[in-house]
C-alpha cells in the first residue's frame, strides 16, 4: 500500500510540475487514483474533496465568478469610485462599506472572495 501510495504522489506531483493536463484535472486525481490502486476507499477520499470547508470556498468562488461574468464588480467599481472621488482614504472606506454590506447578505469568504474583481475593477477604472 505504501509504494502504491508513493507512486500516485509522484505521478500526481510530476503532473503538477509540468503542466502537461490543466492542474484542475491533475487534482482531481487521487479520486481515481487512490481507489484504483487500493490506496483508499473513494468514499474516504471523497469526503475529503467534499468537506465543509471545501465546499465554503467553492461557492464563495462560484458566487465570486457569476458577479464578474455578470459585470456587477464594474458597476460596484464605478459607484465606489464616484462615491469616493478616488482619494486613498476615501476609497479605503468605500471598499470597507462595500465587503460590510456584502458579508451582511452572503458568507465571509463570498465576500473576499468577490473583492478581487471589485479591486480590478477599480484599478481599471482609476487607469482609464
Amino acid at each position: 500500500v505504501a509504494a502504491r501510495m508513493l507512486y500516485s504522489t509522484c505521478v500526481i506531483a510530476s503532473l503538477w510540475v509540468h503542466k502537461p493536463i490543466p492542474l484542475v484535472v491533475t487534482s482531481l486525481l487521487p479520486l481515481v487514483l487512490l481507489p484504483l490502486l487500493g490506496v483508499s476507499p473513494a468514499k474516504s477520499v471523497a469526503a475529503t474533496y467534499m468537506s465543509d470547508a471545501n465546499v465554503l470556498f467553492l461557492g464563495g468562488f462560484m458566487v465570486a465568478a457569476a458577479v464578474e461574468r455578470c459585470g456587477l464588480h464594474k458597476r460596484l467599481a464605478t459607484s465606489i469610485l464616484l462615491r469616493t472621488a478616488g482619494e486613498p482614504g476615501r476609497l479605503l472606506l468605500g471598499f470597507m462599506l462595500a465587503t460590510a454590506l456584502l458579508s451582511a447578505f452572503m458568507s465571509n469568504t463570498a465576500t473576499s472572495a468577490m473583492q478581487v474583481p471589485l479591486a480590478e475593477g477599480v484599478i481599471r477604472r482609476m487607469r482609464a
